[in-house]
């Protein structure tokens, strides 16, 4: 309903992510237990989970991570590092709803490139664990379900949005210019470590162009 509510006001397309788009974008390009690595340990700096700081109040059943948050129950969205796609609390904090129907058994028998999930049953497919989470729950390839009805403090949901032909054009074109900022930035670096390393003197002219490049870079 949220989405649908969304896409009318917006007059963009969103809803909620396929399970494989949920843990695509939560590994950030990791193939780790986390997208920080294996360690629970070091998770306390990106994601909210049951550990140190919520586990004297709390005092659930299952082990807290050896780590502290600062948090005790929810952290406000953002608090903590981010992975390496730039997104905040895949990990922890509230357990994100996907719009797949959950099934056991679906990737035994799922496509293997962008399986869109099942759409059979009454529990939803809910991913990254929560701020009550042991580490086990918050792994990236943890699996979890929450009837369609259901909800409460521990629930949440992260929203994307399709893009259309002219969108994926517009994306591919941004980064294409960042790429050949990069290179800007990279060969002028380059030359300014050479000068400097040979002792030669920069003329200011130069140095003015330089930094111009450096600042082209950090405001595109």
């Amino acid at each position: 309903a949220y989405t649908d509510w969304l896409s009318e006001v917006s007059g963009l397309a969103y809803r909620l992510p396929s399970e494989a788009e949920w843990e695509y974008a939560a590994r950030g390009g990791s193939d780790g237990i986390y997208f920080w690595g294996d360690d629970p340990a070091a998770g306390c700096e990106f994601a909210n989970l049951y550990d140190r700081s919520a586990a004297p109040s709390m005092q659930f059943s299952w082990t807290e991570a050896p780590c502290d948050d600062g948090y005790q129950t929810l952290a406000p969205v953002g608090a903590l590092k981010a992975n390496p796609f730039g997104l905040y609390d895949m990990h922890g904090n509230v357990w994100e709803w996907c719009k797949d129907l959950y099934d056991e058994e679906y990737y035994a028998k799922s496509p293997a490139v962008d399986p869109q999930g099942s759409k059979d049953g009454g529990r939803r497919v809910s991913r990254g664990g929560s701020w009550g989470s042991a580490a086990r729950r918050c792994r990236s390839a943890d699996r979890f379900w929450i009837f369609s009805s259901g909800g409460g403090k521990f629930q949440g949901l992260r929203v994307v949005r399709s893009l259309s032909s002219a969108d994926w054009e517009r994306a591919r074109h941004q980064r294409e210019e960042q790429a050949e900022r990069e290179q800007r930035r990279r060969q002028a670096q380059q030359e300014f470590d050479e000068a400097f390393n040979q002792g030669d003197w920069i003329e200011p002219n130069e140095e003015n162009r330089l930094q111009q490049v450096f600042d082209d870079q950090t405001n595109p």
